[in-house]
């Protein structure tokens, strides 16, 4: 009943005094409108950075990996007055550090079983351009920051790859010259497997009733000494057949080192930009519409507060 009583009062005195009220009211929106009209205009945008990755196995899937910095890293970094007097320096803000950081702001990430480490960074500006050109340095330092390790790192592959290769390259020429040698072996081998065969067969065609003795020793030395030979190189070839073998095996093995080199060149990534920074079309602050409702809001409730408490005050 009272709360019926208090709230018919209440809309007595609106109606009593509504003309005051709405002028208040009115005078709130005007003010609120020309302080939003004269506020400076701060315009934002947002890039998304991806940190790079150097792989140390050849298998994406596996968790052999490192960031050429780790986010929380490279965020601290991106927001130290170090980078922030560099960035002030070249898009030539005129703007303290303290001011410059507050316009600033870095979030990390970590997507996909946390293999693809992301960098958003939202920036401020007076201007659409400003705030891009702000964002456009950041990545650029950051990317400078991170490009030398990254070159290195590609590099030390490249390089093992270039060793890896010439490591093939004499293999093939050492297994093609002992392939050489083998096949020379093969073919005194056959030509003395021959030449016993042919003693044998002389030695067999001799005068049974009266062989000569200084024929004999002659075809039977001869015979052994080319079996001799024949021994030495098979003996030869079966180890230079092993020889080859095992050139080969070292060949295979640089070949797949080349690949799973290759593979985590092709792998790793730079640090690199994901989502370029895009000029905003309207600016995010003042809001003018938040602030004429706000400001219609607190001159009515104000104003009424000032009629009632003026009519409490008379009775």
């Amino acid at each position: 009943m009272a709360q019926e009583m208090d709230l018919k009062i209440l809309i007595r005195l609106i109606s009593r005094r509504w003309k005051g009220i709405v002028l208040a009211t009115l005078l709130f929106v005007i003010l609120a409108g020309a302080a939003g009209f004269l506020a400076d205009r701060v315009y934002e945008s947002t890039m998304i950075l991806e940190v790079g990755r150097l792989y140390l196995s050849p298998q994406a899937w596996k968790n052999e990996l490192e960031f050429i910095e780790e986010p929380e890293a490279a965020a601290r970094v991106l927001e130290s007055y170090g980078f922030l007097a560099e960035v002030r320096r070249r898009v030539k803000l005129d703007l303290g550090l303290k001011s410059l950081a507050k316009r600033l702001e870095v979030e990390t990430f970590l997507e996909d079983r946390q293999y693809l480490p992301i960098l958003e960074i939202t920036a401020e500006g007076s201007s659409p351009g400003e705030a891009v050109k702000i964002l456009n340095t950041l990545a650029e330092l950051i990317s400078a920051r991170h490009g030398e390790k990254y070159r290195v790192y590609r590099q030390g592959l490249e390089e093992r790859i270039e060793r890896m290769s010439e490591k093939i390259a004499a293999y093939r020429s050492i297994i093609s010259a002992q392939e050489q040698y083998r096949d020379l072996s093969q073919t005194y081998i056959e030509r003395g497997r021959s030449s016993v065969e042919e003693f044998r067969r002389e030695l067999s065609e001799l005068d049974l009733d009266a062989p000569s003795a200084v024929d004999m020793l002659y075809l039977q030395g001869s015979a052994l000494a080319e079996n001799k030979n024949v021994t030495d190189l098979t003996r030869f070839k079966a180890e230079m057949d092993i020889e080859i073998g095992l050139n080969r095996k070292e060949m295979a093995d640089a070949e797949i080192a080349i690949v799973e080199l290759e593979s985590r060149r092709d792998l790793s990534t730079p640090t690199r930009i994901v989502s370029p920074a895009v000029a905003a079309a309207r600016p995010v602050k003042p809001n003018r519409p938040l602030l004429v409702a706000l400001a219609a809001v607190v001159g009515f409730s104000l104003s009424l507060l000032f009629v009632a408490g003026r009519e409490y005050i008379r009775e």
